[in-house]
């Protein structure tokens, strides 16, 4: 009798679990003969493979589990391991940036640069320079994930001083650069990296993203092509490109970004921000249902997405759905209890209800927020 693809996950678990390797490989190849791109069948293969000594070997079936779905915290803990493994940590260092970028969660990213410090323990005295360089980057990458930005800017203009041909200290400063909203410094540094590597798909991405935030949208869109054409299966850079389009304002472009946006989604369709970003897209060109559609597949992948909530709250408001935006807003306001932006918004929708005894509450309840 013939198992479904879930049952084949479920006894290659077991097996792996009880150390039956051969019988766990079998059943995860098994799998990716009906669905070569199944995450999880991949992942646990490549972890079969490190359990194995087969450390390269396991690197394709990380590499296809995450681009299946990079929302999960441990195939980037997997991959980065395994590239560590292998000395290749250039690469791990990489890969953890595409992770910071692609929004991973604080947490996961602190454990992905722990991991980095393995290095720390190199015994051979006659690496110890590069040993010490690779410390000092991933300490930079560490002040960055922790949020420590300007002891970030002065440990990286150091060390970019000192290793002025290494491509992933621009790129770290660049994101230092922009989290600290200086846009000029951040596309400086971005494009120090791409000299330095110009085949690096992630920077070109990175600095479409800025470029867009300062209204430079022609040339956004033509760095999240360079990013495409380097990585065809990029969908970060088709969420950026359908977004700089969309931005862009003309009429003639709206075809060519929706279809961005579902290429991004099609690509990753378990990033709640893709969906939120093609919910905007519909919300500004007055298709409410398909933005209302749009948040609330946001709103499943990710519940507590703040920023869907206020955009769907937005919508229903438009349309005249009040005591639907108002719960939305509330809900938006538990998850994020000082957010000015909803209880400004729901104060908003009271007020147009006439009840403005409850707009004044919500209105001074966030001034409490904000003053403790």
């Amino acid at each position: 009798m013939e198992i479904t693809v879930n049952e084949a996950l479920q006894r290659g678990v077991a097996a792996h679990k009880e150390g039956k390797l051969e019988e766990a490989e079998k059943l995860y190849r098994g799998i990716l003969g009906v669905q070569p791109n199944h995450p999880d069948a991949n992942h646990n293969l490549g972890v079969l493979a490190v359990g194995t000594g087969q450390v390269e070997a396991a690197l394709p079936h990380f590499k296809s589990a995450l681009e299946a779905n990079p929302n999960q915290g441990q195939y980037w803990l997997s991959y980065i391991d395994a590239l560590i493994k292998l000395d290749r940590l250039d690469d791990a260092r990489q890969l953890l940036m595409q992770g910071i970028n692609a929004g991973l969660k604080r947490e996961l990213t602190d454990k992905l640069s722990a991991q980095l410090k393995v290095i720390e323990t190199a015994p051979s005295s006659s690496a110890h320079g590069a040993v010490s360089k690779q410390k000092r980057i991933e300490a930079l990458i560490s002040l960055y994930t922790e949020g420590k930005l300007e002891e970030g800017v002065t440990v990286g203009t150091a060390l970019s001083k000192e290793f002025p041909d290494n491509p992933v200290i621009p790129n770290v400063l660049g994101a230092i650069y922009s989290a600290l909203g200086n846009s000029e410094k951040a596309i400086v540094y971005f494009k120090q990296s791409i000299r330095l590597k110009p085949n690096n798909f992630s920077v070109y991405n990175n600095l479409a993203v800025i470029l867009r935030d300062i209204g430079k949208y022609k040339k956004s869109i033509s760095n999240c092509k360079k990013s495409i054409a380097l990585k065809p299966d990029n969908a970060a850079a088709y969420n950026n490109l359908g977004t700089s389009l969309s931005d862009l304002g003309e009429h003639s472009n709206n075809k060519e970004a929706i279809s961005c946006y579902h290429k991004a989604i099609r690509l990753n369709p378990k990033n709640a921000l893709f969906y939120n970003n093609i919910g905007n897209f519909f919300n500004i060109t007055g298709d409410y249902d398909q933005a209302i559609i749009h948040y609330n597949k946001a709103i499943e992948l990710e519940p507590n997405l703040v920023k869907a909530h206020d955009n769907l709250g937005d919508v229903y408001n438009k349309i005249g759905r009040y005591e639907d935006a108002i719960s939305i807003f509330k809900r938006s306001i538990e998850i994020d209890s000082v957010s000015h932006q909803a209880h400004l918004a729901l104060s908003l929708v009271l007020q147009n209800l006439g009840r403005y005894p409850d707009a004044i509450e919500v209105l001074q309840v966030n001034l409490k927020g904000y003053q403790k």
